[in-house]
């Protein structure tokens, strides 16, 4: 507290006004008529022109940040960005628990330590997925697939609020993904509808970032071998291996399954058009 005392002494000093202390009475400011008018006056200006967020672009932004990177900073850094005070951000951080519960999610605090998210790789995945799909609108980003470069792309998240999506995926990764599904003829992805699609961008392009970061997804030993015995995996399987050649990782077999997983359960343009070339019923699929 003394030594954020002494910043704001070199801050008020240009403007003709200082901090006084005497023992026992505590701190004032001191300046004469005019330089406190003044003072004032821009001190004014300055909240006005402070961006407005509201409680809910707190959190949304907070959530963002912790989706993106399992970790907040220091809870000063976003006093400062949103113009309110530490005990304003706790409270804000607070209130995320209960949703982040619903992930089976939890935020772990220790002294000395950035406030970190903790969870298995699945559920995190699914709650960086939901909070897109809440935050976009999906007209807008179904528009991405006809756009013809990049520029488009790039505009069109810049144009975003604070709880852009751009806030949670990698738009270089998001480029690519579609561009690879763009110019290769994949016949049966075409054959997705539109939000099934959209899901499957999505879908790679979380993955693909979460896999730069050595995030390991798992997977229940009985259910993957199910699914491998699946002819959807080996066309999912396929698919991996245009991005693999592209981004130069490798999918391991959890990651395929996955995008097994969303492939059958996505609803295609006609409901003549059939996906899945299996009637494996006894495979049960987990909430994508």
């Amino acid at each position: 507290l003394f030594r954020e005392l002494k910043d704001i002494d070199m801050f008020l000093s240009p403007f003709k006004v200082e901090l006084v202390s005497k023992t026992g009475l505590g701190i004032k400011i001191e300046a004469d008529e005019e330089a406190l008018k003044t003072f004032k006056r821009l001190l004014i200006e300055v909240g006005l022109n402070q961006s407005d967020f509201s409680r809910e672009d707190r959190q949304t932004v907070l959530l963002a940040e912790l989706l993106k990177n399992q970790q907040l900073d220091k809870f000063i850094i976003y006093a400062n960005q949103f113009g309110v005070s530490e005990a304003t951000i706790s409270h804000d951080i607070n209130a995320l628990e209960p949703q982040l519960a619903k992930y089976n999610l939890s935020l772990i605090r220790k002294p000395g330590l950035n406030l970190s998210l903790e969870g298995d790789e699945e559920s995190k995945r699914k709650a960086i997925r939901e909070f897109i799909y809440n935050h976009a609108e999906e007209s807008k980003f179904s528009a991405l697939l006809n756009t013809q470069s990049p520029f488009d792309i790039e505009s069109y998240f810049q144009n975003q609020g604070p709880d852009s999506i751009l806030q949670i995926l990698n738009k270089d990764v998001l480029w690519t993904v579609i561009h690879v599904l763009k110019e290769n003829d994949f016949f049966w992805v075409n054959r997705l509808a539109q939000n099934a699609y959209v899901g499957l961008i999505l879908h790679l392009t979380i993955a693909i970032e979460r896999m730069f970061n050595q995030d390991v997804i798992h997977m229940d030993s009985n259910l993957l071998e199910k699914l491998k015995n699946d002819p959807m995996f080996e066309r999912a399987r396929n698919l991996s291996e245009y991005f693999e050649d592209e981004f130069n990782i490798d999918f391991p077999d959890e990651e395929i399954a996955y995008i097994s997983m969303h492939l059958k359960g996505a609803r295609l343009l006609t409901a003549n058009d059939d996906i899945n070339e299996s009637d494996d019923s006894d495979i049960s699929l987990p909430a994508l």
